[in-house]
């Protein structure tokens, strides 16, 4: 059986992909587990971390891109600092020159996802699209609070997903959208019941959204591109922050990675986009409210 969205990535016309974090932090890192299946159907990849770092910390990075709000877009590579205490960025690109040298270097975009409003974060990915010839946009959350449509008892983290989303939603020329929710149940720590996430799954379902779900099995070519990251060690001792964020338990087992593990399923971003709820909470509408109209990122 071949899920739906697959088959639309599959299309031949689709030649470069742009794979995004979806929420804050290493939502974009989870996107390596579909890696081997874009290099698979031959596409171009470009990467963006919608992170929690503040890239202006980031040295030996070049900035490509300053927002209306004043944020700064840096090109990330291999050879780049971080700060002592975050530097995902550094340690993909790193993974992705060892394991793929004959096209390196790899470089990844760090833009702060606090600093953007749904116009800016879309203005900037329609400089991406324009830059790259970027024919599809996947947005990847590790996570399900991305799906949450505003009544649920929890939410999660949901302002960074619904600036995502809104601008993506929003973003022209571009063939195909797609959000890639990988490790449902893992936001379960964030508030995000089991129930809210598959009540959401079936919403979409009946609004014509959903675009199919695969395992990711512990033997998958993903799994294992994924894990072999994760475990990538590297000299540079300012790059050890990573594995402090990721780390591992003393018997081998993952501490913090419970993303990578379950189900990815997939949604059409225009559904979801629509799926928000009249009796939202009050203070996630007004925030985000405040950043889609006025841009004050409050």
């Amino acid at each position: 059986m071949h899920p739906t969205f697959l088959a639309r990535l599959a299309d031949p016309s689709i030649k470069t992909v742009l794979l995004c974090g979806c929420g804050g932090g290493f939502d974009f890192l989870q996107g390596a587990t579909l890696l081997p299946e874009l290099e698979r159907l031959g596409k171009r990849v470009i990467l963006g971390s919608y992170s929690f770092g503040q890239p202006e910390r980031i040295d030996d990075a070049a900035v490509v891109y300053t927002a209306e709000t004043g944020a700064v877009v840096k090109q990330v590579l291999a050879h780049s600092s971080p700060p002592p205490d975050y530097g995902p960025e550094v340690h993909l690109a790193s993974f992705l020159d060892q394991e793929r040298p004959k096209s390196a270097p790899h470089f990844v975009y760090a833009y702060y996802a606090r600093s953007f409003t749904v116009p800016a974060l879309r203005a900037f990915y329609a400089e991406l699209v324009q830059r790259h010839e970027v024919d599809a946009v996947i947005l990847v959350d590790g996570g399900s609070d991305s799906l949450m449509r505003g009544d649920e008892e929890g939410l999660g983290d949901p302002i960074e997903d619904a600036v995502s989303v809104g601008a993506v939603a929003s973003l022209e020329g571009v063939k195909l959208k797609l959000l890639c929710s990988i490790g449902l149940g893992a936001d379960r720590f964030n508030g995000v019941s089991d129930a809210a996430s598959l009540r959401a799954i079936a919403e979409l379902t009946k609004a014509g959204g959903f675009l199919g779900a695969v395992s990711l099995e512990p033997t998958s070519p993903g799994f294992d591109f994924y894990k072999r990251c994760i475990e990538l060690r590297i000299p540079n001792p300012r790059r050890h922050a990573f594995r402090r964020h990721v780390g591992t338990r003393s018997d081998g087992t993952w501490a913090r990675v419970p993303t990578a593990r379950g189900h990815r399923f997939r949604c059409d971003m225009a559904t979801r986009s629509q799926r928000t709820h009249p009796s939202a909470d009050p203070a996630v509408c007004r925030r985000v409210r405040r950043q889609t109209l006025r841009g004050d990122g409050a």
